[in-house]
């Protein structure tokens, strides 16, 4: 988790600037390894040190977790599709996962209160 986080700090934008910047918040959900106890006030060390927030979910609730709506688009596309899951199902995923974009992400952000 701490590569990742350091990893995703690093990535710029076209332009230049990073994708990353002041007053950003990360938002994980309450899987274990997101909650260390070692893991976590690393983490959060890391990304102050470039202002950006880190909070957490609130315990498991689907109407509040975004990768839920994700997941249902993606479950959505797989089952208009079927005789392409059922042959093809790396093709499928791939597509329906290529269908979410960032207008997608902020519907889910904001469907889970979040925005």
């Amino acid at each position: 988790m701490l590569n990742f986080c350091d990893e995703a700090l690093a990535v710029e934008r076209a332009d230049g600037s990073p994708i990353l910047e002041l007053g950003d918040c990360i938002i994980m959900d309450n899987c274990g390894f997101h909650q260390g106890h070692q893991v976590e006030p690393l983490l959060r060390d890391i990304l102050q040190e470039h202002g950006i927030n880190l909070l957490f979910q609130p315990s498991y609730s689907p109407h509040q977790n975004t990768c839920e709506f994700c997941f249902n688009q993606v479950k959505g596309h797989l089952t208009q599709n079927t005789s392409l899951t059922l042959y093809e199902t790396e093709i499928a995923i791939g597509e329906a996962v290529s269908k979410i974009d960032a207008s997608n992400s902020v519907a889910y952000f904001r469907n889970c209160g979040y925005l």
